[in-house]
């Protein structure tokens, strides 16, 4: 760090070294002197959260962990991390919704052998059932239904008609397209019929 005092990468990793050293204080002013030089770096307060919460200073590592999920929304971790400190802080409401985002962006997160942190939580069941119906939500601007619903269903599903008739005097149903004409295929078959009757 001596030979790039100026990088907030190398003072970043250099205080999540410290941190795992246990120099608590060392680590902190390493951090902090990183957000002076990048002070929109996500993932330094991120750290330095987790240093403060682990100092027991829940209040500064919730303002950290604000700021770093604002300067990047879509950090998983991040929007899980603070949805543990605001549960801590009987900030419920928020603290689900901040959880359902963190599952939306990382389904892992909502998988116990991936997160233990799960059974941490009473919130879980409540975060996963607000992630399940924002992730439906925004399938809504899918059709709900066609505008020739007996149609689209007769190609999906093609009608046989005169089936009763057809059983009766033990001749073929026919497949008809969904206008009511019969298939190419129908069609050829007929044609063959007719050529081999008409030679016999």
């Amino acid at each position: 760090a001596n030979s790039r005092p100026d990088d907030p990468g190398v003072l970043n990793d250099l205080g999540n070294l410290l941190t795992l050293a246990g120099a608590s204080e060392e680590a902190e002013e390493v951090y902090r002197q990183a957000l002076v030089i990048a002070p929109d770096e996500a993932a330094t307060h991120y750290n330095l959260a987790l240093l403060l919460r682990l100092e027991g200073r829940e209040r500064a590592a919730l303002r950290q962990l604000e700021k770093a999920v604002k300067l990047d929304p879509d950090d998983a971790w991040g929007q899980y991390q603070l949805g543990v400190l605001l549960e801590e802080r009987r900030k419920r409401n928020r603290a689900t919704h901040h959880f359902a985002r963190a599952f939306i962006l990382d389904p892992a997160l909502a998988q116990f052998e991936s997160n233990p942190q799960l059974l941490d939580s009473r919130l879980t069941t409540r975060a996963m059932m607000e992630a399940y119906q924002e992730r439906i939500a925004r399938f809504e601007m899918a059709p709900r239904r066609y505008a020739q619903p007996k149609r689209i269903t007769r190609l999906l599903v093609p009608e046989v008609r005169d089936t009763a008739a057809a059983v009766s005097d033990g001749s073929e149903a026919t497949v008809e397209e969904p206008d009511g004409k019969p298939t190419k295929a129908e069609r050829e078959g007929r044609r063959r019929k007719r050529a081999n009757d008409g030679g016999s």
